[in-house]
Order: structure tokens, then sequence, then C-alpha cells
């Protein structure tokens, strides 16, 4: 390439000649490690803008790395929402490159740490806090802990206010302890009497449950963590008592014979679908989802209607748009949802995101999905 080409490259976008410069790179990036992703940009199948993106997180990698990430990632890149997008290139850079992903998470590591601004008029300070996931969440949950304790004990100021005093509390332990054991003592049972237990999902690979070396993903009831190395996992679990539960066979169909839906079911399709199913919805299935019944529960119809795959997950929003809002969906033979718009739009949902559907009938979309549900059995 001439020297001076992203100088006139950038005069006729109206760019500059350093975003011209920057603009050309992401091109090359993009064309000669990612092979895959490059030839759905000349189809016309994708947008640039999104395989830019994919590039810029692959920079550092080396052109195998790079070729890795692009078979991950090159069907993926327009079905999901950009930052949904981002964490599946981040896991998949990880697992390409785990050397450069463990380099990133000691540097990372290095710039832990606590600061305290100065006081204002009003006698307050501000903190600023980098530390551990799992530091960061076990000290979160024990402010929301004694926060919960302040409130029968006669305060009534906001859970926000109650969470910034239990800081002051958790400044003195001895205080603490005292505090949390009155009220457990003279409240037993009750919803400050419980203790902190919290669990934690993790998905990986029997390779990785072998070795204790990989990438894993990690969440909880309210979040997904994303992307983490095995041995971050040890940061997560702390000091604390740790009890390893059971793994659970997603594969296999749970139903009972009642319309409410137990928790060992709900705990299973939100497994299963970690977010909401509407088309490029992000929105994480935590435990205030609601579970859909996708064909409605009949209580004259024959047992075990409630079953984990007559059950989607559907934020608020998105249940109330399918309740009132003419947006219709059903289940296809290879467990994707056809969802139709109230002007006839098609969108195929399934667990690799949303794909736009034209030129096809619903009939023609149940054959192709039972021809690749069998093929995927053979």
């Amino acid at each position: 390439m001439a020297e001076f080409a992203p100088v006139e490259f950038g005069a006729a976008l109206g760019l500059s000649s350093a975003a011209a410069t920057s603009l050309i790179e992401d091109a090359l990036a993009r064309r000669h490690p990612h092979p895959r992703i490059w030839a759905r940009i000349i189809a016309g199948e994708i947008p640039a803008w999104r395989a830019r993106k994919v590039a810029q997180a692959t920079a550092r990698l080396s052109r195998a790395a790079a070729a890795l990430v692009d078979h991950r990632v090159a069907n993926l890149v327009e079905t999901v929402t950009p930052g949904r997008l981002a964490r599946i290139v981040r896991a998949a850079t990880m697992d390409a490159d785990p050397e450069l992903a463990q380099q990133d998470a000691d540097s990372c590591a290095q710039e832990h740490g606590v600061w305290v601004g100065q006081s204002n008029l009003h006698g307050t300070k501000t903190v600023v806090m980098k530390a551990a996931a799992g530091d960061v969440i076990r000290f979160d949950a024990a402010t929301d802990h004694l926060a919960d304790v302040l409130a029968p004990l006669g305060d009534t100021d906001t859970k926000d206010q109650r969470r910034a005093k239990a800081v002051g509390w958790l400044a003195d332990p001895h205080a603490a302890v005292e505090l949390w054991t009155a009220v457990r003592c003279t409240n037993p049972g009750g919803a400050c009497g419980g203790g902190g237990r919290h669990t934690l999902y993790v998905h990986l690979t029997d390779l990785t449950l072998a070795t204790g070396t990989g990438v894993v993903r990690v969440e909880d009831h309210e979040d997904d963590l994303g992307a983490l190395l095995a041995s971050q996992l040890t940061e997560l679990l702390g000091h604390d008592k740790v009890v390893v539960k059971a793994v659970i066979n997603l594969n296999k169909r749970l139903s009972v014979d009642a319309y409410e839906i137990p928790q060992r079911i709900r705990e299973h399709v939100r497994l299963q679908h970690p977010v909401c199913q509407f088309p490029w919805c992000n929105r994480p299935a935590s435990i205030r989802t609601d579970l859909d019944q996708t064909v409605p529960y009949d209580d004259t119809g024959p047992p075990g209607q409630t079953r984990t795959d007559n059950l989607v997950p559907l934020c608020r929003l998105h249940h109330h748009v399918k309740t009132h809002g003419r947006w219709v969906y059903r289940r296809l033979s290879d467990g994707t949802y056809l969802w139709t718009g109230p002007h006839g739009q098609l969108f195929r949902v399934d667990h690799t995101g949303t794909r736009r559907i034209t030129g096809a009938t619903e009939a023609d979309l149940d054959v192709a999905g039972r021809d690749d549900a069998q093929r995927d059995a053979g």
C-alpha cells in the first residue's frame, strides 16, 4: 500500500488521516486472520462494524489463535447483541491463547486497590474499590445482609442508606457479628437469620474438569459473571466453606403434574436459557424472569404439562409484549423458537442468538429444523 494512501482514503470518506489508518488496519485484520468473517462481510451477510469489534478484540492474538476465534464466532457475529458478542469473543480469545489470558489476569490483579476521596461539607466520603470479583461479591452480600438486619431493629432509612451504614458496622467486625447474632437470636428462622449462602454455577468442559485449566463461564442467581480462567475460581470461592453439588444434566426432561413451577424446574430452565428468549433480548434469565408455558396449561389436559421443554424464560417487558402486543411464538421440532411479529416478521431464536427469517414459511422452518435435529443426532 502506498505511503499516503490512508490520507487520500480519509479525505474521500471525510475522516481524519488517523481514523482512516485505523479503519484500514481493522480491515486487514479481518481479511487475513479472520477469513470466515471476511467472507461473510463480502457476501453482505454481516455489517462491517460488528466484524471490526471482533478484529479489535483479537488484535493481540497470533494468526493461529485469531483463526480459532474466527472459527468459533463467524456464524454468531450478527445473531447476538453487541454486548453479548463481546463476551463470546472474550471467552473465545481466552480459550485460543490461555497464556495471554493469564498474563492479562495477572496484570489486572496488580491494579487492585481501595481509594478514599476527600470529605465534603456534609461529612461524607466516596470510596472506590477495585478487587477480585469474588471478594466484591461477598462484600456486597455482607452489606446487604447487615442492611436487612438494621430494618427490624427500627431503622426506617432506605435500603441504600442502610447499606451505607453497614460499611461502618463492617469496619468493626466484632460489633457486626454481635449485631448479626442478636437479630438471629430474637428472630430465629426469619429473613435475617439464614446466613450468607451463595450459589455459583460453573459451566465447563470435561477437559477443564479433568485438568483444572482452561476457560469456564460462571453465573449466579442474578448475573452472568462471564468467562474466567479455571484458576480464578478460587478468588470467587474465597475462604468460605464450599459445598459442591451434583452436576445438573440439562438434557434431562423434568415435569410435574401441576401448574405451579417448582424451584428445581425453574433452575433447570434458567440454566438452559441464560437470557430472555425474545429476539435479540440480552436480559439475564434471573430468578425474577417470568417462565412462560409455550403450550398454555390446560386444567383438563394430560399430566406432566409443566415441563422443562415447554417453559421459556421471558423478561417482564417481552412477556407483556407477547401477551398484549400481538407477538406470538412456538417451539419448533429442533427446540428453537419461532417468533412472529405483528406485521408478519419471522425471527428464529436458539442458543446461537437471533436470525431474521425471509423467504420461508413456518412449515419450511419446521421441516428444516427437524432435519437439522436428526442430522445432529446422527
